[in-house]
């Protein structure tokens, strides 16, 4: 009877009775409506979760779909340009395809997360728009703000997975290469300042840590190799010759390892370019016959390539600087102005061709007035209508390129470039117009002749084409004012005669046309004492340097 009783109490409570206490079913509907409260509560609960996590996972594989799709279609953008960037004429199509691929990775970079593979992919894309939008040296818009921006988006990008993968070598070489090209792209609009020299240190540091940490492989040699050239080439624009030369050094020998362990195209070109670098760094240390060997050993590789945008803008550049080695006026040259001639020509030709193809590509532009300069300045020493020809196509070239630095820097230049043939054919009225020219770029850009002036600035430039148009016209104490002007602010200013060959260069020359002056106007004591700084001058740099070169060079010329 109790037990009897005890399972109509459990069958009141919604409990099981004795005989079903095996039965799980049973049992299991008992407790249910004996909890179904809590039970209903947590089956809701579990079931919100549950619609959450299906509904999450679905937009998360929607997003995820789309994500593939852009970054699939930004990849094959860029396909179409590594094809494209070779054919001459292609910069208007590249630029179609920077800006429509930039749209693309401002969408993407928003939601990469945390993910380091794909920084390093949007990162390259990034760094590859740049290259369009304007990188020293590659066909390009001259849009270097533009690049500047698109480079520290990825210098971000990379610094954060860097962060999250540290002991990833190949992201941090990744991260190195970017920076390098954002310190040069830096320096450049700095104009090669302090700031910029000690980046470039800082950076050549760094990549010194980076390839002790194990042995090189293809891509660290290659790296190693581009980083150290980027650096020595800033140090050499802010006239740290010397520091420049170790870094070259460094960077050349990693390109060669990098060419013999690749065998590819791509690494000779590389090591091209780095013996044309390195050639013009020899030059500015005065060691010119080792500069041209190094040239013509870059060009010798380049003409055994086959021929692209990129080769034919490669040949053109070690042509011009083997024209500036053998033979520059008032430069750091051999003298051997008809070899230079011949090879200015020939380089000219290439950007000729190279701004008739694309129009729209500033490097092409810059190049030719660049090199307008020096063969407009050797012919007309033998040809001053023909000398003015080159230098009116060269104005004709950078006239038509957009307005900034770059036009008005060249403008100027090639405005007094064209003084000195014009006085030759004896239009001084024209000669004089140039100049004015030249000047109202000057006040424009609130720069005083005398405070500005060293070896190789623009006012410099200016100030040598007054000198000569006064001496052209006779006014020959107007002419050695401005000469002792500008002497006397090479020695006050910025000019590091005494360690920098291209600006001791420069004072040495205003010697010699001042005393040349002075000789004109009828003063042989003060041409004499002229003559004697120079050669005191030189002797000094002997001493600091000797056996080079060039210092030689100038003692021989002025004893003989």
């Amino acid at each position: 009877m109790e037990q009897f009783a005890d399972d109509l109490r459990s069958n009141l409570a919604s409990r099981p009775i004795r005989l079903r206490q095996e039965e799980v079913l049973y049992r299991l509907r008992k407790f249910l409506r004996r909890r179904w409260l809590p039970v209903a509560a947590v089956t809701l609960a579990l079931a919100g979760l549950c619609g959450g996590v299906i509904i999450a996972q679905r937009q998360r594989a929607l997003a995820e779909r789309r994500f593939q799709q852009v970054r699939s279609l930004a990849n094959r953008l860029f396909d179409i340009d590594e094809k494209v960037q070779a054919l001459p004429g292609s910069t208007a199509a590249r630029q179609t395809i920077a800006g429509t691929s930039l749209e693309y990775l401002d969408r993407l970079s928003k939601e990469a997360g945390n993910d380091p593979a794909l920084m390093a992919e949007l990162a390259t894309a990034y760094g590859r728009t740049a290259s369009v939008l304007g990188r020293h040296g590659q066909p390009s818009l001259g849009k270097w703000s533009e690049a500047l921006q698109a480079l520290e988006k990825a210098d971000g990008l990379l610094r954060a997975a860097v962060q999250i993968s540290p002991q990833d070598r190949s992201l941090r070489r990744h991260f190195l290469r970017n920076r390098a090209e954002l310190v040069t792209l830096r320096a450049m609009g700095q104009n090669y300042d302090g700031d910029s020299a000690t980046r470039a240190v800082e950076l050549s540091r760094e990549v010194d840590r980076f390839v002790a940490g194990g042995p090189p492989g293809p891509g660290d040699l290659a790296l190693a190799g581009g980083v150290y050239f980027g650096a020595a080439n800033i140090l050499l624009n802010g006239t740290r010759v010397r520091e420049s030369r170790r870094l070259m050094d460094l960077g050349l020998d990693y390109r060669r390892r990098y060419a013999e362990a690749a065998n590819t195209p791509q690494a000779s070109l590389l090591l091209a370019i780095a013996l044309r670098k390195y050639g013009t760094n020899l030059r500015y240390d005065g060691e010119l016959d080792q500069a041209v060997a190094a040239l013509e050993e870059s060009l010798r590789i380049v003409e055994g390539l086959p021929e692209d945008a990129r080769t034919l803008l490669e040949r053109g550049n070690i042509l011009y600087f083997l024209g500036v080695v053998r033979g520059e006026i008032d430069g750091l040259s051999l003298g051997q102005h008809k070899a230079a001639e011949a090879e200015l020509a020939e380089s000219i030709n290439l950007w000729r061709g190279m701004v008739q193809a694309d129009p729209k590509d500033l490097t092409a532009r810059t190049y030719f007035a660049q090199n307008a300069q020096k063969l407009g300045r050797l012919v007309s020493l033998h040809d001053p209508k023909q000398g003015l020809v080159v230098i009116e196509e060269g104005l004709g070239i950078i006239s038509d390129a957009p307005p900034g630095n770059v036009r008005s820097n060249y403008l100027l230049r090639l405005w007094c470039d064209s003084v000195v043939p014009l006085n030759l054919l004896g239009r001084q009225a024209q000669a004089r117009t140039r100049l004015g020219k030249a000047m109202e770029i000057l006040r424009q850009a609130k720069a005083n002749p005398f405070n500005e002036a060293t070896p190789t600035g623009t006012a410099d430039v200016v100030l040598r084409a007054q000198a000569e148009t006064e001496a052209e016209a006779g006014n020959y104490a107007k002419a050695i004012g401005i000469r002792e002007e500008t002497i006397r602010a090479y020695r006050a200013g910025k000019i590091k005669d005494e360690d920098d060959l291209q600006h001791a260069l420069g004072l040495s020359n205003q010697w010699r046309d001042l005393a040349d002056l002075y000789r004109k106007a009828g003063d042989e004591e003060s041409a004499r004492q002229c003559d004697a700084k120079r050669l005191a001058f030189w002797r000094a740099w002997n001493i600091r340097r000797p056996g080079n070169q060039f210092v030689l060079m100038q003692l021989t010329a002025l004893k003989g």
